[in-house]
């Protein structure tokens, strides 16, 4: 009889063990998932944020390239205008009349 009993109260410990496990198991499993939700979002947003900066070191890749072009293209052409413009405006502050250039009266 007594064994009987003593096996009644180990199955009734091992009853309330298994739901006081089953308990944990359900706490362990809704933190889990909140915590999962979490990263996803989280994730989702650095994922957003990583497109745009990606599309903005895009945008300055496309404009460094297009700095670059223009430098090859354009600052000669800049160049010679600018010197152009100085020939210039020698021209207009020591020649006075058409004839002084042919006079050599330029150098002072």
């Amino acid at each position: 009889m007594i064994d009987l009993f003593l096996y009644l109260v180990q199955v009734a410990q091992l009853v309330e063990d298994i739901q006081r496990l089953q308990i944990m198991a359900n706490k362990l499993r809704d933190t889990s998932s909140s915590q999962m939700a979490l990263l996803e979002e989280e994730l989702s947003s650095k994922t957003r944020s990583l497109q745009i900066l990606e599309e903005k070191l895009a945008t300055q890749s496309d404009y460094d390239e297009i700095k670059r072009e223009l430098r090859c293209h354009i600052c000669p052409a800049f160049i010679y205008f600018l010197l152009l413009l100085l020939a210039l405006l020698f021209l207009k502050r020591y020649v006075r009349s058409p004839g002084e250039l042919h006079n050599n009266t330029i150098i002072n």
